[in-house]
């Protein structure tokens, strides 16, 4: 007991980690990537100042320069000396000349100041330091001049002037409305690097690139400009730390992982722009220390689940020991019970008010279960005593029917009948009349089983009693009518058609009490005649025989069918009835068979179309068939006997031929 119910309660334990691990581990993920991500926004920004502040200076510079001129050598250096001490970062400052303004064409003039061990240095840079003018490689000159804006240049080392790794901002200014040269400012960048670095975290490893990718500032120095991220990823062959690469060149901040960028761990990448410099500031984070809290919290949640776990065990098991006891022994009273211990009962001493409460419903059900058998027992005896009489019922009613064909010289009779119960409220039979005259009938009794069935035997007995006192067809069925009114409940009556057949005349007169359709096959046009009722139905109305009697004359093939609507109001799983019109068809196709035959194929072909389905009506069938001349005799006195090969389940089959 305590294993099935810790182990749903572990199931849904684990799925509750599974679900609060993945929360906090995309939560602390997505926090790291927020906290790291501002991180470097915030280190690039510093970077972005100190190079703005030097912006700053250039661009002042050279506002002075276009408003107040060009002052005297000595007046540019003492201004160039004071641009220099206003900012450590600031190594050095220039003001370059177009040659033709201030000295001679062919002469190069660009005082430059910048620090040294033994304070600042003074140097003019003409061509005996470097020719910046005419070589492109000097482009803080050649830029400013030709796109007519500020520029940094990429880092170079300033070998004959600053002798140093540095980057310079060069800022163009006018003399007399024209362009009359640069004012620079140089930067160190490792002393840049040094100086904010201080302000980074320990560990803290960074990279700084220019716009195509070369290294600014790198741990390893072999790689300052001299290699760009893409160089390094070809050397590593890393196509992830070249995609890396190209986002981070974009101009937009992002992070990224990538692996085997100087170290076999994956690292997460966060990057941002230097916007003054146009350079991209990146620093990298192991993979273990970015996911380190969701490691933490993953350890917590276990801890935590194991000692709820372990909790819940210990209260189950506390609490299972006083239920068990009681159950254990509740177990051992049903078993009594299910060996037929209906006494059984069990004492409610237990302390647990529920279990005292299952005991005693366990009392009351033993109790109410020995009532309810016995109740049982007496149900099941009086419905085997009421099928017997319904059984009973139904050989009695079996026995009514004909046990034979009437004796109809030249005519072949055959009837069929099955009940769609135990029971049927559906009747034919013939009376065969002294002057050697018969009385057909088909009858319907509404509904069917038990009620029907007593209801269409009274029919039964009221026609016979009829059937000898008058003598024609419509007065026969008016007496039975009288009789019937005053012995049917409200709401009952009976449909029935009564044909007076006279095999010498070969004329059977007919008449129908709401019975219909009469069907009428002429052998000789192979054609179905159908006739409507003449009356309304027996037990309905007591006036009663007013229409004309129908007289029917036979040729030799002629067929007289009698049907019950049980017939063409067959349906099919659909829904679909078989209908009046498949009556006609069936009956036209049937040529020289015998009137069992004729049976045979209308039953045949309406269980072909309901299929399934279930029989929902009484069915039953009366054909009387003037035999042709060619017909084949039976043996002996010319009467035939009742067919002894009737259809499987069907009843009462008769059948009559006579030469």
């Amino acid at each position: 007991m305590l294993l099935w119910i810790a182990l749903p309660t572990l199931a849904i334990y684990l799925l509750i980690l599974g679900i609060s691990g993945y929360l906090n581990y995309q939560h602390s993920l997505a926090s790291a990537q927020h906290n790291m991500m501002e991180l470097a926004i915030s280190y690039a920004a510093r970077f972005d100042a100190q190079l703005r502040e030097a912006v700053q200076i250039a661009e002042t510079n050279a506002s002075f320069m276009q408003t107040a001129g060009a002052p005297a050598d000595a007046k540019l250096y003492e201004q160039l000396e004071q641009i220099v001490e206003q900012s450590p970062m600031v190594y050095g400052g220039a003001i370059a000349f177009e040659p033709g303004t201030v000295k001679p064409a062919g002469e190069l003039f660009a005082p430059y100041v910048c620090r040294s061990p033994d304070g600042l240095r003074r140097v003019n840079i003409d061509r005996s330091v470097y020719d910046w003018y005419s070589d492109p490689q000097y482009t803080w000159f050649n830029w400013p001049k030709t796109l007519g804006r500020g520029i940094w240049t990429n880092p170079y080392f300033d070998e004959g002037a600053g002798n140093i790794l540095m980057a310079t901002y060069s800022t163009p200014f006018e003399l007399d409305g024209k362009f009359g040269g640069v004012c620079t400012v140089d930067i160190d960048l490792p002393k840049l690097h040094e100086s904010l670095g201080r302000d980074f975290e320990r560990n803290l490893h960074f990279v700084i690139l220019t716009h195509d990718g070369h290294y600014v500032y790198d741990e390893n120095p072999s790689r300052i400009m001299t290699k760009t991220i893409f160089d390094v990823a070809a050397e590593n062959q890393q196509p992830a730390l070249e995609a890396l690469g190209r986002r981070m060149l974009a101009g937009a901040s992002g992070f990224g992982s990538v692996k085997n960028w100087d170290s076999p761990e994956r690292q997460w990448v966060f990057f941002a722009p230097i916007e003054s410099a146009n350079w991209v500031f990146a620093c990298r984070f192991p993979e273990s220390m970015v996911l380190a809290d969701v490691r933490r919290t993953t350890a917590w949640n276990a801890a935590a689940l194991g000692l709820t776990l372990a909790l819940i065990a210990l209260c189950i098991d506390l609490a299972s020991r006083g239920l068990t006891r009681p159950i254990v022994q509740l177990t051992g009273k049903v078993r009594q019970l299910g060996r037929g211990g209906l006494d059984v009962r069990i004492e409610q001493t237990s302390r647990t008010k529920e279990i005292n409460q299952l005991a005693a419903s366990f009392n009351r059900m033993t109790g109410e279960l020995q009532s309810h058998i016995e109740q049982l027992a007496n149900e099941t005896a009086a419905r085997e005593r009421m099928e017997k009489e319904i059984d009973l019922a139904r050989e009695i009613q079996h026995s009514l029917l004909p046990k034979s064909p009437p004796a109809a010289d030249g005519y072949d009779v055959a009837g069929w009948s099955r009940p769609a119960s135990q029971t049927g409220g559906d009747y034919y039979g013939w009376i065969e009349l002294p002057d050697g005259r018969v009385v057909l009938t088909i009858a319907d009794a509404t509904g069917h089983g038990i009620g029907p069935a007593l209801l269409i035997t009274v029919y039964r007995a009221y026609l016979r009693a009829s059937a000898g006192v008058t003598s024609s067809v419509e007065h026969t069925l008016a007496r039975v009518n009288e009789l019937l009114l005053t012995d049917l409940p409200e709401g009952r009556f009976v449909t029935a058609a009564v044909a007076i057949l006279d095999p010498s005349r070969h004329q059977a007169t007919l008449y129908s009490a709401g019975h219909a359709p009469i069907l009428f096959r002429e052998a000789a046009t192979k054609s179905i005649l159908a006739w409507d009722a003449d009356d309304l139905p027996l037990g309905l109305s007591s006036s009663m025989g007013g229409a004309q009697v129908r007289t029917v004359s036979f040729a030799q093939g002629d067929a007289l069918v009698l049907i019950t609507d049980g017939f063409f109001e067959a349906a099919n799983t659909d829904g679909g009835m078989y209908g009046i019109d498949r009556v006609r068809q069936c009956l036209a196709k049937v040529d020289g068979e015998k009137a069992e035959v004729i049976i045979d194929r209308l039953h045949d072909e309406v269980a072909a179309f309901v299929g399934s389905a279930s029989q929902r009506d009484d069915m039953t069938a009366v054909v009387i068939q003037r035999l042709k001349v060619s017909g084949v005799k039976a043996a002996g006195s010319g009467r035939s006997g009742v067919s002894s090969s009737a259809p499987v389940g069907r009843e009462c089959l008769s059948s009559m031929e006579s030469a």
